[in-house]
């Protein structure tokens, strides 16, 4: 895939151009999965608090922006896409307290976000190197996002995984809510269970 572009809102049509060769091939979610997935987010997408903790070329995070969410984070570890998406998402986005992009590792960035008080509506998350590894990084992973507190009231973590990977009901306090597959891609959602 060469290019990406976002599919509604008043980024409608905007390209990005993320060339998967010159970023070690990321793996980046399908425009089929992503019109899915904002699909089942348009009720709460406005207004909401996104983050996009592995963001890649960042069309995720900007399709929450382009949809109308109020603020989204951007974190990804490699230095090169955390710079292709800085210099993108300036040039595009003009309301530049509408989002934060960050360059950490995905542990020190959900402590950094929680030390700074961020609460999130919606959380995705899309490990592009965890796609084929065993449930115990999922679980990890969903464990520690609990530990830090960082969902609002009734906010929703969506976790993007291989087909082949059949995540837990229940993490810490975080209860699967449904799971939708498209192809060797599937989608499951966690909210915390009060």
């Amino acid at each position: 895939m060469n290019t990406v572009k976002v599919i509604s809102g008043i980024y409608k049509g905007k390209r990005i151009p993320f060339k998967n060769s010159a970023f070690d091939n990321a793996d980046i979610t399908s425009q089929k999965v992503k019109e899915a997935l904002f699909s089942m987010l348009e009720p709460i997408i406005k207004d909401s608090s996104f983050l996009d903790l592995f963001a890649a070329s960042g069309q995720i995070g900007l399709e929450a922006l382009s949809r109308g969410s109020s603020f989204v984070a951007f974190n990804d570890f490699d230095k090169k896409r955390f710079d292709f998406i800085k210099n993108y998402i300036d040039s595009v986005v003009l309301k530049k307290d509408s989002f934060v992009i960050v360059n950490f590792h995905f542990e020190r960035a959900l402590r950094w976000f929680a030390n700074k008080d961020y609460k999130f509506d919606i959380i995705f998350v899309d490990p592009p190197y965890a796609k084929n590894k065993h449930n115990e990084f999922y679980v990890e992973l969903l464990h520690f996002i609990s530990s830090l507190n960082l969902l609002n009231d009734a906010g929703i973590i969506i976790v993007q995984h291989d087909f082949d990977n059949n995540l837990d009901e229940k993490i810490s306090n975080l209860v699967q809510t449904k799971r939708k597959n498209y192809g060797r891609t599937s989608l499951t959602f966690y909210m915390c269970d009060k």
